[in-house]
């Protein structure tokens, strides 16, 4: 989306997604539920140009647990996880990744702060054990 000066409104927009990051994963520890198994990583981004990386943290909506603990389970590998202004999902086994921002919009702004969403193939994910 994008606001339109001319007509005073957002519209739709098609854009390339220019902003690269960097993608880290620590796994942390595995647990049973039950026949699932869920493997927890500490994840962190880094977008490019930028020296310092922020925590990526669970979408825990209240549960108890350490909110940089990012599970998985370990059949699909998919991670979701939040940065303090985007939102990510990425597959582990694939290297694929979604990636949202939402503000803008909703902030009532008629600036160049607006919304994206893109997707994507990850050229390599960085892990330590």
């Amino acid at each position: 989306m994008s606001y339109d000066s001319s007509l005073k409104e957002w519209r739709g927009t098609r854009f390339k997604e220019k902003e690269k990051f960097i993608l880290k994963t620590q796994f942390v520890r595995t647990e049973s539920f039950g026949n699932q198994t869920i493997e927890f990583y500490n994840v962190t981004v880094t977008l490019e140009g930028r020296e310092s990386q922020e925590d990526c943290y669970a979408q825990m909506y209240g549960e108890p647990g350490d909110p940089r603990d990012v599970g998985a389970f370990s059949n699909t590998k998919v991670l979701n996880c939040s940065t303090l202004s985007r939102t990510y999902k990425f597959n582990l086994k694939t290297s694929r990744f979604l990636s949202a921002y939402v503000e803008g919009y909703v902030n009532g702004d008629n600036n160049n702060d607006t919304p994206a969403f893109a997707a994507g193939k990850c050229t390599k994910i960085g892990s330590a054990h």
